[in-house]
């Protein structure tokens, strides 16, 4: 059976962004984009960040642990050098050679294409370079534009769950399972 190739969050490149490792120095960035708007936490489990400490301290967590086993990236516009959004393997699975995706973005950036093209530039390195051989993502049944993503980017619906966590509102929230693999030689 083959194994994951570990490379970390080594940089790629989009026809209109970079994908790059976060720093520390991403904090006010990520704090002020997207991490403390409400709206954009509507569709996230946590909830909006009340302090840029509290952002340094997920930045802290995805910077300084197992670098070469850690993939969240920043999204940052061509020319650009503050992130507006994230991407990320959420979880992985070295047996099942599987990795739960996951994405935020300024809701400023909605709707431009941006993270699909972000997707599939993860996906491919995720596959080719790491060596996965299947995706998921889960989210809320209402994160329509989600769904519009997952499904641009060759998901398929493959599960709901009722009821299944508690949204950050309080509220239980129904989650919806999305699927992408691939077969040897795709």
């Amino acid at each position: 059976m083959k194994g994951l190739r570990h490379k970390g969050s080594m940089t790629l490149y989009t026809a209109r962004m970079t994908l790059r490792a976060f720093t520390l120095q991403d904090d006010w960035a990520m704090f002020e984009n997207w991490a403390s708007d409400p709206e954009v936490a509507r569709y996230m489990r946590g909830k909006a960040h009340k302090s840029v400490a509290l952002t340094r301290q997920v930045l802290e967590s995805w910077c300084c642990h197992g670098r070469k086993r850690s993939y969240h990236w920043a999204l940052v516009l061509s020319g650009r050098k503050q992130p507006i959004g994230s991407i990320s393997f959420v979880t992985f699975d070295e047996k099942k050679l599987e990795a739960e995706v996951g994405y935020t973005l300024s809701r400023k950036y909605w709707g431009k294409g941006l993270v699909p093209e972000a997707l599939s530039a993860v996906l491919a390195f995720g596959k080719n370079e790491i060596g996965f051989s299947s995706f998921y993502a889960q989210l809320f049944e209402e994160n329509v534009q989600s769904i519009r993503v997952l499904e641009k980017c060759g998901f398929s619906f493959c599960g709901r769950f009722e009821d299944a966590v508690t949204k950050n509102t309080g509220e239980p929230g129904t989650i919806l399972v999305y699927r992408k693999s691939y077969i040897e030689g795709d």
